[in-house]
């Protein structure tokens, strides 16, 4: 379980760093005791680590628990997901004038990701396909259990990851204050910090899921 973490080796790829997010969150909401929290940049390492004995635990992307499994089936085990969590750490960044001269081509982009996640959602068999197309030179076995490993955590959210709008941008604004990651003073108006307007019109388009 979480708790029997309380006093073990766990690797975190910094102390900014989202992996660090999220086992501060574990430790915090399973009471995790005295846990020795090591700094082991890149995911790829700590799996190696990990598989080698020199840590207990650690945060790291599912491609690489996918990869362990592999090397070592049943050796290791995901102890917890955190795909719910409220936070974002792959987003679409522009400057905003850009985005205000540009809206036809964001809206192109927007709509081209919605209806990709969307068919990734709809069966795996597209997206398996697809990937084996872009990835040719990894195992094919290994591109098939990413692809369904994905779907099946809803990865590519049929909303492009807001599916609550402003909601989802303040969820995701009071996780981050209670984890220190944002300052307690820090805004909490959503337009702060993202512009949903093109999504919203192609959503409004195509239709919220």
């Amino acid at each position: 379980t979480a708790k029997q973490l309380s006093r073990k080796r766990i690797a975190v790829h910094s102390l900014s760093s989202v992996s660090n997010m999220v086992v501060q969150f574990a430790i915090k909401k399973y009471g995790i005791d005295n846990a020795q929290v090591l700094v082991i940049p890149g995911s790829v390492a700590r799996a190696q680590a990990l598989l080698q004995g020199e840590i207990d635990a650690t945060s790291v992307f599912i491609v690489d628990a996918i990869r362990l499994d592999m090397v070592a089936p049943g050796r290791f085990h995901i102890l917890l997901d955190f795909k719910d969590m409220p936070v974002h750490d792959s987003v679409f960044v522009v400057r905003r004038d850009w985005l205000s001269t540009h809206q036809e081509e964001t809206e192109d982009l927007l709509r081209s990701l919605v209806e990709t996640h969307r068919r990734m959602t709809a069966g795996p068999e597209w997206g398996v396909a697809r990937a084996l197309t872009l990835f040719p030179d990894q195992d094919p076995a290994f591109v098939s259990a990413t692809v369904r490993a994905f779907i099946q955590r809803g990865i590519w959210d049929a909303n492009a990851g807001v599916p609550n709008g402003p909601d989802t941008i303040r969820d995701m604004i009071k996780y981050l204050k209670t984890v220190e990651a944002l300052p307690a003073d820090a805004s909490e108006n959503a337009r702060d910090y993202a512009d949903l307007t093109v999504l919203d019109r192609v959503l409004s388009k195509v239709g919220r899921k």
